[in-house]
């Protein structure tokens, strides 16, 4: 399927190794004038890759596609996707090129609000991505080329934020010679090249990225022109019409005294970019010049002061980002699990930590989940049970429906339909142990307790719980975390994996041991594997400078199994899964056995079996990634809908092929 290139210095070489099959086209993610762009893998390593196939025409390989692969080449930029192959195709050529999952026209055509209305991008992420564009038009210029397509869709967006200018096929050596007028799409094209200019340099690429800065800052195209003239008239419109001391040189083009337009002043540059920094402002009036050689070049813009609020552009961008979810595929059977439609359900100051128990309630589903614990009244420590109603009238609507300092944390629901939550306890105070209890969701003051001590030993601090439903049995999970974080005694019991039977309260006991912070805890669709997480990576201890500080990375963030034998123990215990990023908190399988991780950059999604890493569903811009995870319930339309719980948001995935 494709040939690998070697490429044995920076000139035009196309050396072309024997074809053999490394890379699997998967679906098709774009389409041109001269081709179409696919998501591919590399079948040796699942390396998420983009493959361009370009259309032949008779027995001639496109002249744009042999541009492109020479300008990709010779081009060396991390703003410039990398080459990572090319291959004959026909006629034609295929290029593979490393992936971005979107582009800054898809990025700017989804921030809408509920009305309809288009936002901006934020200030310092538009600074950055212009950087990250000039950067890599600075290292086109420097190789003597001019790109002459710089628009939206051609400035790709990374999974890491990382912005890079794509699509060489109509660009040109600078050599000094004519070209056609007729490149760049009209919105973004130079006004020289409007008035028919054929020698023309790497302004007109500074011309396509200073317009593109300006549409970021108000999510509105600056020059919607819908012909040539009309393009012109839009464009003095807002720059003032030629005149000797704004465009000195116009009259030596080509089409110049074909046309004359009313005489126009420039707008002020703040109504022509209202939401514009001071320093923004200021380099749109360098960069957005009706003179060509009056603009600034790329390097000397990337020495704007408008750059200087940030050493380093990803900071900016990781502070900034906007919460998104992308898909990291490992396997095909990960590409036929995901739809790639997902939805923000709710973000802001919201603490969506634990529990994620999808109910129903007055005929409408709902989702109940707990906070982290925060400080309330008299410096004591609370935790909130808070429910987002997903549909019917108060569809998007959290409430608080139970708030206690004894502090809930992980939950599910019963065979009996009440819910069954993990407490921790409420520190010292002896009239709130720590144990499992269990409430009704029609009435959030019928509590009932479950079991809250083993033998007169408290437990530690429950942390989540599974219910078996062929024999109603509870197991949870019981780490130190609450004494780690000094609000529990010193613990007498450990770090252990517990069983009740509740058809007889006296049939307690320890499952499993060997654990550093026995966490998440899930069966089997089946019920005969018990999936158990161990965050012993993660200390608890409260550091104040953020989730990573109190990882300790050699001790365990894992995912283990064990097979259930004779409803009650447990047995054949493996290892599964070791989490890259974080520690695997929640965990949570569907019909089909796949199992579903909350981890640092995500949900990781696991062979049942094997655990082998399948895919991860990235969240991206919320501190610690996923923490809790949980399915509709099967007999509802959410039955392959994942909801996930992010601290600062909570976001609804629709998977399919989930059942078996």
């Amino acid at each position: 399927m494709v040939g690998e290139y070697s490429r044995k210095n920076n000139n035009a070489t196309m050396d072309i190794v024997e074809a053999k099959e490394t890379y699997a086209l998967e679906r098709k993610v774009g389409e041109g004038a001269f081709g179409e762009v696919f998501r591919g893998r590399d079948v040796r390593t699942g390396v998420i890759v983009a493959v361009k196939l370009l259309r032949g025409e008779r027995s001639e390989v496109p002249k744009a596609m042999l541009r492109e692969l020479w300008a990709l080449q010779t081009i060396e930029s991390p703003h410039v996707p990398r080459l990572l192959a090319h291959f004959p195709r026909g006629a034609a050529l295929a290029l593979v090129l490393e992936y971005s999952e979107s582009d800054l026209r898809r990025v700017l055509d989804a921030r809408v609000d509920d009305a309809g209305t288009r936002l901006p991008l934020p200030g310092p992420v538009a600074a950055s991505w212009l950087k990250d564009l000039l950067t890599g038009l600075k290292h086109v210029h420097e190789t003597r080329l001019v790109h002459r397509d710089v628009k939206p869709s051609n400035l790709l967006i990374a999974r890491d934020g990382v912005a890079r200018l794509a699509d060489f096929g109509q660009c040109r050596p600078l050599t000094g010679g004519d070209y056609s007028h007729q490149v760049s799409t009209r919105w973004y094209r130079a006004p020289e090249l409007l008035f028919g200019a054929k020698r023309y340099g790497a302004g007109v690429d500074i011309w396509g990225a200073a317009a593109l800065f300006a549409e970021m800052l108000e999510n509105q195209v600056l020059f919607p022109g819908n012909s040539d003239i009309e393009q012109l008239v839009v464009v003095f419109k807002k720059m003032g019409t030629p005149a000797p001391s704004r465009w000195p040189s116009a009259s030596d083009l080509p089409d110049f005294d074909k046309i004359s337009f009313p005489d126009a002043e420039p707008e002020p540059f703040d109504r022509v970019a209202p939401s514009a920094s001071d320093l923004a402002l200021d380099l749109l009036k360098r960069t957005l010049v009706l003179e060509p050689a009056w603009r600034l070049t790329a390097s000397q813009a990337l020495d704007h002061p408008c750059f200087a609020s940030s050493s380093s552009p990803a900071a900016e961008r990781q502070v900034l980002a906007e919460l998104r979810v992308s898909f990291e595929e490992w396997t095909a059977e990960f590409g036929e699990l995901i739809t790639g439609e997902f939805e923000i359900l709710a973000e802001g100051d919201i603490s969506a930590h634990e529990a994620a128990i999808f109910v129903e309630q007055e005929g409408y589903a709902c989702l109940v989940f707990t906070t982290k614990p925060y400080l309330g009244g008299k410096g004591l420590f609370v935790v909130d049970i808070k429910r987002l109603w997903l549909e019917g009238p108060r569809a998007g609507e959290i409430q608080v429906v139970h708030s206690s300092r004894n502090l809930a944390n992980g939950g599910t629901i019963g065979v009996d339909n009440r819910l069954y939550f993990c407490f921790q306890g409420g520190g010292e105070d002896p009239s709130l142990p720590s144990g499992i209890y269990s409430v009704s969701p029609d009435d959030w003051g019928d509590w009932e307790t479950v079991v809250e001590n083993w033998h007169g030993h408290g437990f530690n601090s429950p942390n989540d719980i599974a219910i078996r439903r062929t024999d109603g049995t509870i197991w949870f999970t019981d780490p130190s975390y609450a004494y780690a974080q000094g609000r529990a005694p010193p613990p007498t019991l450990g770090e252990w994996v517990w069983r009740l039977d509740p058809a007889s309260k006296g049939d307690l006991g320890v499952v499993a041991d060997g654990f550093a912070k026995p966490n998440g805890i899930v069966f089997s669709p089946d019920e005969k594997t018990l999936y158990v997480t161990d965050t012993g990576a993660e200390t608890g201890a409260e550091t104040g400078g953020g989730a990573e500080d109190s990882l300790r990375r050699e001790h365990p963030r894992s995912v283990y199994a064990y097979d259930v034998v004779e409803d009650r123990l447990l047995a054949n215990r493996r290892l599964l899964h070791v989490a890259d990023t974080g520690v695997p908190d929640g965990i949570t399988c569907d019909e089909a056995g796949h199992v579903y991780t909350g981890c640092g950059d995500g949900v990781h999604v696991l062979d049942g079996r094997t655990g082998r890493l399948l895919g991860k569903i990235r969240i991206h811009g919320c501190d610690g990634g996923a923490v809790n995870l949980c399915f509709g319930s099967r007999s509802s339309p959410y039955r392959d809908t994942l909801f996930i719980l992010a601290e600062a948001a909570i976001v609804a995935v629709k998977l399919e092929a989930t059942k078996k």
